[in-house]
């Protein structure tokens, strides 16, 4: 069972320079969740922003298998196509 993880969201979108050309920029806004399950506040807004090139990232997830110890597991990187 998963302890708590922490998201980030990593949402590329196009912007103007200085000189008013166009420029790709990331904002990223993580948070961090206690449990298995992302609140409703997260799932609106994926339903919402999410497009193609972002990335949701699944760090410092910690598990308990047996219940007494915990592990970090590996960090899941997914990105949207």
């Amino acid at each position: 069972p998963i302890k708590s993880f922490e998201l980030i969201y990593a949402e590329s979108g196009l912007y103007q320079d200085s000189t008013g050309l166009p420029i790709i920029y990331t904002d990223y806004t993580n948070d961090i969740f206690v449990g298995d399950t992302i609140n409703t506040y997260w799932k609106n807004n994926f339903n919402e922003r999410l497009y193609r090139g972002d990335t949701i990232i699944f760090d410092r997830i910690i598990c308990s298998p047996d219940g007494k110890k915990n592990f970090m597991c590996k960090t899941l990187k997914v990105i949207i196509k």
